[in-house]
């Protein structure tokens, strides 16, 4: 005897089939994909022992001078790979950091501020000022600074002699030359501005 089914019942049950074939479906395809990318036989990638944070050791404290533009850059951790000894990183540091070098880098840049054209002649004066950088936090008294405005905007603070700032046991000689403006404190920079 054949049992007879509403149209809704049929429906439900096609639904139901169609459900399982696809989970089915997606199963089959997901093994497959295992099957392809097994991962004791992946072969790893190659920079991939760089990117992995434990292979990098931290070792000193690096403060960064811009060659072309004598820019001061800010100080840097500098992290030794454990396994290529000449691979090193330079990871910048907001926080004071006992530094134990000074490195001057050429990124090949041309000019590091693209709003002052490179061709503008820029007016200067000179000023002397107590000086304070944010990063790294240290300060020096009296510093005799050629500051270089395009326009009315101040585009560089430029140390004339060689300063040694200092502060909570962390002591830093900058040559002269060097460009602080990016590493100044905004109290400071105002300062510059008034005076």
């Amino acid at each position: 005897m054949m049992e007879h089914l509403s149209l809704d019942e049929l429906f439900r049950e096609a639904r139901a089939a169609a459900k399982v074939e696809r989970t089915e479906a997606f199963k089959k395809q997901e093994a497959a994909a295992r099957r392809r990318i097994d991962p004791v036989s992946a072969v790893p990638e190659p920079l991939g022992i760089f990117a992995d944070p434990d292979n990098w050791k931290q070792t000193r404290g690096v403060t960064l001078i811009h060659g072309p533009t004598q820019t001061l850059l800010g100080n840097f951790w500098e992290l030794r790979h454990k396994t290529v000894p000449d691979a090193r990183r330079l990871v910048r540091s907001e926080e004071p950091i006992p530094v134990t070098t000074l490195e001057t880098v050429d990124f090949g840049v041309v000019q590091l501020d693209p709003m002052i054209p490179a061709h503008q002649a820029l007016s200067e004066r000179f000023v002397t000022l107590d000086v304070q950088l944010a990063t790294p936090a240290v300060s020096a008294a009296r510093v005799l600074l050629r500051v270089e405005y395009y326009e009315q905007w101040t585009a560089r603070v430029v140390l004339v002699e060689p300063t040694t700032f200092a502060e909570a046991g962390e002591i830093l000689s900058l040559p002269a030359g060097i460009d602080i403006l990016p590493g100044m404190t905004r109290e400071c920079k105002r300062a510059v501005k008034l005076a």
